[in-house]
């Protein structure tokens, strides 16, 4: 019994000393290409109110509730969302028509997002990154690396949708879509 209780207590502080050890910074950058101009994908980026057509957060979590600031496009636009997991807010800080940066906060992370758009001939490349710092104590690092790797999932998800949303669907200005096949 007394060699388990040693192990245990070696495992422990084995474990303490890798999460002190560990980065508590993390990078997370997805990229997909769209056939379709920039023209029509660059709406979905640069206005707030697009963005629930494809972001992936409202899927994992349908207790959100999000509340649009009067600006919703260009920098300063901002948006602001409530969940059993707490409260979050989005802030565009850098936006021109190749590149989209935002600062989001939820329950005192921030996280650095950033979109690079670019155009080749009548296909839109598009290059999401997160970067964050999770400031926990002790367990910061091994919460960076399960941040990492949800926010790989769910970016690539919602680069997905996106993609599905404007290769399949017509983007109409007043927050509406149309299935193109109609």
């Amino acid at each position: 019994m007394r060699q388990i209780v040693r192990l245990l207590f070696l495992l422990f502080i084995c474990s303490v000393m890798l999460g002190l050890l560990l980065p508590n910074q993390y990078t997370v950058t997805q990229a997909i290409t769209i056939e379709q101009r920039v023209s029509k994908v660059a709406p979905l980026l640069h206005d707030l109110t697009q963005w629930h057509l494809w972001s992936p957060w409202p899927i994992y979590d349908n207790t959100r509730e999000t509340q649009l600031s009067s600006k919703t496009t260009g920098v300063g636009a901002y948006k602001q969302w409530y969940n059993k997991d707490g409260r979050g807010e989005l802030t565009l800080t850098d936006v021109s028509p190749s590149e989209i940066r935002y600062t989001s906060i939820f329950n005192n992370q921030t996280t650095i997002g950033r979109f690079i758009i670019a155009t080749e001939n009548s296909k839109t490349h598009i290059i999401w990154s997160l970067s964050g710092y999770n400031n926990t104590p002790v367990i910061g690092g091994y919460l960076s690396y399960i941040s990492q790797f949800k926010l790989e999932q769910s970016m690539l998800l919602g680069l997905r949708n996106l993609k599905s949303l404007i290769e399949t669907t017509k983007v109409i200005n007043d927050n509406t879509a149309v299935n193109n096949d109609n």
